[in-house]
């Protein structure tokens, strides 16, 4: 996984302007609590409702709702597609393609460094804000963890995952020191 000083490396990286792009889809992945970028890539136009990203992950077809903070807006607003969310893949453009790129560009800065380490970082620094466990896994979309029986029962507030992700994303953007709510 990245620091939070590396992650402010690659988001304030001097790229060239044609390879800022990739460096802003990184940056989502990561304000999207590290959505898989096949999954980022080819989310539907229609995908951003009520201020949140719904979405079935490919890797598990779980249901996830991401609320979009500012910064994730703004990268969304630069880069809006009629077919997808993002203008990457409209017109038939495969996600794989753009997805080597980025990893190319994404390694030139720290190197060994793919766009699946956002997804391991933001767990990492949620784990080192001593986000719970249970919230962290939750926003991850994976299954739950700890008594699965006692899950069944227990009506999740998202609340808990939206406030996890602003702390996450305050922490690397410098906005609140590492133990402040």
């Amino acid at each position: 996984t990245l620091t939070a000083e590396q992650m402010r490396k690659i988001l304030s990286a001097d790229v060239p302007p044609h390879a800022r792009k990739y460096v802003d889809i990184f940056a989502l992945s990561f304000l999207l609590i590290g959505i898989n970028v096949g999954d980022l890539l080819t989310l539907p136009a229609d995908s951003l409702r009520n201020g949140r990203v719904e979405f079935h992950r490919k890797k598990t077809h779980r249901l996830q709702s991401i609320l979009v903070e500012p910064e994730a807006m703004d990268i969304i607003d630069r880069y809006r597609g009629e077919e997808h969310l993002l203008r990457f893949c409209d017109g038939g453009v495969g996600y794989r393609g753009v997805a080597q790129k980025c990893n190319r560009l994404l390694s030139s800065i720290i190197p060994s460094v793919t766009t699946y380490w956002a997804r391991h970082t933001w767990a990492s620094i949620a784990s080192e804000l001593d986000i719970p466990e249970d919230t962290i896994s939750r926003a991850l979309g994976h299954a739950t963890s700890g008594a699965s029986v006692t899950m069944t029962y227990i009506n999740y507030n998202s609340r808990k995952i939206d406030e996890a992700n602003r702390r996450v994303i305050d922490y690397v953007f410098g906005k609140h020191a590492k133990n402040e709510p």
